[in-house]
């Protein structure tokens, strides 16, 4: 069920929905004008355990056949969302990075270049590159937190 839903999204479609999630997403800022824009990026695990086909799923951490979406939250909204297979951990390849940089170009380019973003995650996105990528290519804060 969760893959056909997201076969919708696949693409073009895909696409289209990340930035109608965007459009939304700079238009609340608009309206809101923050001085301090705070994102929250976690993962959510999808199970499909219960699904007469499993095609595609691939078994998560919590040892469930399901996917693993990387999703960015703002005020408790989800303001962009990457679909994974399930076997993606948390810091999977340059997902992280490339999430975090369009989420960074449409609220430079939308709302404001100067407003202060503050990125805050859990221990499981605790890496050095993305760290650097951060300070240095975005020039936004983060906060990672958690057990070490």
């Amino acid at each position: 069920m969760v893959k056909f839903f997201f076969k919708k999204f696949i693409g073009q479609k895909y696409k289209s929905y990340q930035n109608l999630l965007h459009k939304l997403f700079v238009w609340r800022l608009v309206q809101e004008r923050p001085s301090v824009i705070v994102l929250d990026i976690d993962t959510m695990v999808l199970l499909n355990d219960d699904a007469q086909k499993r095609h595609g799923v691939d078994v998560t951490y919590k040892k469930k056949r399901g996917f693993h979406p990387l999703q960015i939250t703002w005020g408790g909204r989800i303001v962009s969302a990457f679909f994974r297979r399930g076997s993606a951990h948390s810091n999977h390849g340059s997902d992280v990075q490339r999430i975090v940089k369009v989420l960074v170009e449409c609220i430079r380019n939308g709302y404001s270049r100067t407003v202060p973003i503050i990125l805050t995650c859990d221990s499981s996105f605790l890496d050095e590159k993305n760290f650097k990528y951060f300070e240095d290519t975005l020039q936004i804060n983060y906060i990672c937190y958690g057990k070490l």
